[in-house]
């Protein structure tokens, strides 16, 4: 196993280093499924030259400068995962990717990696050291797409690798190798299931492959088919505590009286019909509909409230909320695969290939149906007599009345995506023996397609029409639409409220690449290598929304407008190798490595990325390696041409400090800047007649986003130093030990991204100190937009633009053992081994404008929804013991997340949103060797059924891919080769 180190500028960051190097091998805590290859382990004896991630030069004993992990195909297996994010997530240095989990509305149903928390697009995926073909607009690679049955290993590096591989290895490389070469036929099939018998989950493949003329050509081709069932909402206890949606827009729709409201004499009249006290009930309070025509106040305290009408309410005492009905805790897939390679060698030292890699799945995302604020005219045919007689006591009683809704008779919002990738690439290769080199130009065509389907949208103009009639919409279709409470649709009003609005995505990359290494001149330490190269690439992408959801015509679904681009770099690296010593006292080995790569982009310009990297040895079983990179990453093509589209994000709950700072009951107003808050309140649109006490119980915002062509590359900085120990002993006890230490320190400035919606709130709100003069024209303040009747958000300008940066520091430990038992006087044919990660999070710091202040999120617990980075512990550990024998393994897996704050606190230390404790999940994997051939596998993930730990304080509320919100599941699979 072996990890690389990091590099330190500091005599801090060394003491860090060194006292955390001790907690380290104490904790002892990392994934026996990873093995992580200790950097001296790549140094065993081999006939052909090496190539390892992070580096085109190939040369025998290879030993990397960068941190690499490396994960098996049994590590793999053994977590029982169907998917391969799900696998890797659980290394600790990754953050929070897209992934089965993650169900809410806007999700994709894609599966993506996000190491360290810097964003799913800021790691380079790799496929055989090549580019894979991007299944999203931030061109991202999907982890679904990638052909699972042929892997053979996964190399992780962590730091800037822009200087070997270009634009988007900021953060680190993830590089998928494959079996070269497969001979005979191999089934591979796999089944899981959870406790509760729901969620199944079921892959198959089949692989075959064949040698030809006489040995000079080889051909493999691999199919595989993965289902994943859904599993409801409501069907863990853990949700079923949730006590809903705060924003009072319910099913049964709640009449929201703003300035114009009901007389206190009215109210206690008619409320006193229903036994309710005089006062009880007042003006400002949301009035809603039980299934008996009776009214019930819903806010400002409950009365008259007659039961939850089928599950869809829930009484706090206070307030009257909606609950989930429809959500997901784990989205479906269907997914078929293929792939096929051939290689033919031309003569002894020219080889052709050629592969194909292609992926079709489809998934579902449900949510809760839309709902939107209704202005219904006062001579609707269906106001019940009881709201008549309120509306009649208003100053204006011929005002529309507003009604807030959610639209439970159209079911829920459903988005039906299918992705469909194909990516093609052929080459020729070859040697030169008068450089003890090699050669390779290739190139690549992919292409992604996805197509969206939405069911169950309602139109805004239908709804319009039917509101807006004096009849209710009965002379419209039959029956009309009621939507004082839940009133069934018949099937003439549901075909003309509801439609299945689509949208279609199409993604094209080009790849030409030409690569030469080899060797220069001798040193004193082994000879000089070298590689050099060019490459040009294409990134083409077009959205085609229908008209129904350019015009923004669904409830509930902002608009999308139709968009297109295209975007192409040039680019020409060089990278070298230098032995300078080698077989001197306390010099066992000194390395140095350089390299360098220049980029053009058509639309952001010329950028440079170079590395330096030093590797010394004093002798053979300790190693001290440590660099330098920088790296960029350039505008993606939805970065740079997205058109203006809408989105629904969150701001956050009042009681914890976010939501609409204007709100009265938001903590801000009871400090000593009251009344400059009052006054910004007031300036951006609330009206002077509301603003005390003025109230705006939603808890997400309209928020509108567009591309700009006029972005630059962001620029990281990465330093490395780390060091591993490999005793090179004849004793059983310590040759199976490796151990590793690797720093970290990523520095990322001009950083590409949107200023969301709640930033803009909290920041113009001066919550981080971003407005100390409480100024309506700030930056922040300008993003938005207030409804001047109501004073609630209408909008908020999302920009894309190069923001401030990042700032992350940490420490990555490991500890690999393996101890064969004949050192105990047992069979040498069994051992046990343990594999341990921990990771040591220092510093996670996030600028969101140049030259603004830096919030510290280390350790602290989140989303990525609100552009806040997601969980982020200080410590985050994975170790496995196993005892393995010559038929069989069994072992143990122990998952641990320190405790953490809540992410509110990063940007607003005030807010008195609670954190979570420490997290541990245990599992259990065995393997069954029946013959060299077939191999029985079976496992129990989250052994002892751990609940999700509860997020900003809100009963049955997780961040889902941080804890398991699925319990115990089971898997079992079979290997058999033929």
């Amino acid at each position: 196993m072996s990890i690389s180190l990091s590099f330190v500028r500091s005599a801090a960051a060394a003491h860090i280093l060194a006292r955390s190097s001790v907690i380290a091998l104490a904790v002892a805590a990392a994934p026996a499924a990873f093995a992580q290859d200790s950097a001296d382990a790549a140094e065993a004896p081999a006939a052909a030259d090496i190539v390892v991630t992070g580096s085109r030069i190939a040369r025998r004993d290879f030993s990397s400068d960068s941190p690499i992990t490396t994960v098996g195909q049994d590590a793999i297996k053994n977590t029982g995962q169907l998917t391969l994010d799900k696998s890797l997530s659980q290394l600790p240095q990754f953050g929070l990717g897209e992934n089965s989990t993650q169900t809410g509305y806007n999700t994709s149903g894609q599966a993506s990696v996000n190491m360290r928390g810097l964003g799913t697009f800021r790691n380079l995926v790799l496929l055989d050291g090549r580019r894979m073909q991007p299944s999203n607009i931030q061109q991202v690679v999907d982890l679904n797409t990638i052909p699972t049955a042929l892997i053979e290993s996964i190399e992780v590096i962590t730091g800037g690798a822009s200087a070997v591989y270009g634009s988007d290895a900021i953060a680190g490389v993830v590089n998928v190798r494959t079996k070269q070469k497969f001979e005979g036929l191999k089934l591979d099939a796999q089944y899981g299931i959870t406790e509760q018998g729901d969620g199944a989950t079921s892959d198959i493949s089949l692989t075959a492959g064949t040698n030809f003329a006489g040995g000079r050509g080889n051909v493999v081709v691999s199919g595989s088919y993965s289902h994943r069932d859904t599993i409801n909402y409501q069907s863990r206890s853990f949700f079923r505590k949730n006590e809903g949606g705060t924003d009072l827009r319910l099913p049964t729709g709640v009449y929201a009286p703003g300035s114009n409201r009901p007389s206190q004499a009215a109210l206690d009249a008619l409320f006193a019909q229903y036994g309710v006290a005089a006062g009880s009930v007042v003006p400002a309070s949301g009035i809603s509909f039980n299934d008996d025509g009776t009214l019930f106040s819903a806010s400002n305290g409950v009365f008259n409230y007659r039961g939850s009408q089928g599950g869809l309410l829930y009484s706090t005492g206070n307030q009257v909320n909606n609950l989930n009905t429809f959500l997901t805790l784990q989205s479906p897939l269907e997914r078929y695969s293929a792939f096929g390679r051939a290689t033919f060698d031309i003569t002894d030292s020219v080889t052709a290939f050629a592969e194909a890699n292609y992926s079709r799945y489809d998934t579902t995302i449900l949510v809760e149906p839309g709902n939107a604020s209704l202005s219904i005219p006062v001579n609707n045919a269906f106001i019940p007599a009881d709201l008549q007689a309120l509306l009649a006591s208003r100053a204006d009683p011929n005002a529309n009345l507003t009604l807030e809704k959610r639209f439970y008779e159209a079911g829920p919002r459903v988005t039906e995506r299918r992705l469909d990738m194909l990516q093609v690439t052929a080459g020729l290769r070859g040697k030169l023996s008068g450089l003890d080199g090699s050669w390779e130009i290739y190139g690549s065509h992919g292409r992604t397609k996805i197509d969206e389907r939405s069911p169950g949208s309602v139109l805004k103009t239908s709804l319009a029409s039917l509101i807006n009639a004096a009849d209710g919409g009965q002379s419209i279709c039959a029956g009309g639409y009621n939507p004082f409470g839940v009133n069934p649709l018949s099937a003439e009003c549901y075909a003309y409220l509801v439609a299945s609005p689509e949208r279609a995505v199409e993604l094209e990359q080009d790849v030409i690449e030409a690569n030469l290494q080899g060797r220069l001149f001798a040193l004193p330490g082994g000879d000089a290598r070298f590689a050099v190269g060019a490459a040009y690439r294409r990134n083409s992408y077009s959205s085609q929304p229908d008209a129904i959801l350019s015009a923004g015509n669904v409830v509930g679904v902002p608009f999308t407008s139709a968009s297109e681009g295209e975007s192409n770099v040039k680019e020409g690296y060089v990278e070298l190798f230098l032995p300078l010593i080698a077989d001197k006292p306390f010099i066992h080995r000194l390395e140095a490595s350089f390299g360098y790569r220049y980029s053009d982009y058509n639309l952001a310009g010329g950028v440079h990325t170079y590395k330096a990297e030093g590797n010394w040895q004093p002798v053979e079983s300790f190693r001290i390696r440590g660099g330098y990179a920088r790296a960029v990453r350039a505008p993606s093509v939805g970065e740079l041409f997205v058109a203006p589209s809408g989105s629904t994000p969150g701001l956050g709950r009042v009681t914890n400090g976010q939501g609409d700072p204007c709100h009265g009951a938001n903590p801000i107003h009871s400090g000593p800047n009251a009344a400059a808050i009052r006054a910004l309140c007031v300036a951006q649109g609330v009206p002077d007649a509301l603003v005390d006490g003025f109230v705006n119980l939603q808890d997400d915002s309209n928020a509108t986003s567009v591309g700009n062509l006029g972005l630059k590359p962001e620029k990281a900085d990465t330093f490395t130093l780390g060091a591993t120990f490999n005793p090179r002993s004849s004793s059983p006890w310590l040759s199976g030990l490796a151990l590793s230490v690797d720093y970290y320190d990523i520095r990322l400035k001009g950083a590409i991204g949107v200023v969301s919606s709640l930033q803009s709130v909290q920041k113009c709100f001066n919550l981080d100190g971003s407005n100390p003069n409480y100024a309506a024209d700030n930056f922040f303040c300008a993003n938005i937009e207030r409804d001047p009747t109501t004073g609630r958000i209408e909008n908020v300008l999302q920009p894309t633009l190069n923001l401030g940066g990042y700032k992350t520091r940490g420490i990555d430990f490991q500890v690999d053992y393996r101890l064969g038992l004949d050192a105990l006087g047992a069979s040498d044919r069994s051992s046990i081994g343990l594999n341990s990660v921990v990771t040591y999070l220092d510093s996670f710091k996030v600028q969101t404008t140049p030259g603004g202040s830096w919030a510290e999120y280390a350790g602290t617990v989140g989303g990525t929804s609100t552009s806040q980075p997601g969980s982020l512990p200080k410590w985050k550990a994975v170790t496995t013991l196993d005892y393995r024998a010559e038929s069989f393994t069994l072992g143990g897996r122990w998952r641990f997340i320190d405790s953490m704050k809540a992410a509110a606190r990063a940007t607003n230390p005030a807010s008195t949103t609670p954190g979570v404790p420490s997290y541990s999940l245990f599992d259990l994997f065995g393997e069954l060797r029946v013959t060299p051939d077939y191999t029985l596998r079976a496992g129990i993930n989250n052994l002892a059924n751990k609940q999700p730990l509860v997020l900003n304080g809100v009963i049955g509320t997780t961040e889902a891919s941080t804890y398991d919100v699925i319990g115990r599941s089971f898997y079992v699979a079979l290997s058999a080769k033929f």
